[in-house]
């Protein structure tokens, strides 16, 4: 539509653009993946947090002398 800041579609001619629709099979199969996906996702990021508060502790520990680090030495 014309004056305005964002372009629009005007409904006339949306409502006669075709769409096409899988069949219901195929929704529910994608539907499934994006689920797994969704979940691995969240685990990942649930993961990746735990990682950084582990890191955070042991930089704490490092650095107050509540823990050391050997080193081997070199032969």
């Amino acid at each position: 539509m014309a004056g305005s800041k964002m372009p629009r579609a005007e409904w006339s001619i949306v409502s006669k653009a075709p769409f096409v629709v899988p069949p219901l099979k195929e929704q529910e199969a994608i539907v499934k993946i994006v689920l797994l996906a969704t979940a691995e996702h969240a685990m990942e990021v649930s993961y990746k947090e735990l990682m950084l508060q582990q890191k955070f502790a042991l930089m704490q520990q490092l650095l107050t002398g509540k823990r050391r680090v050997k080193l081997e030495s070199a032969v």
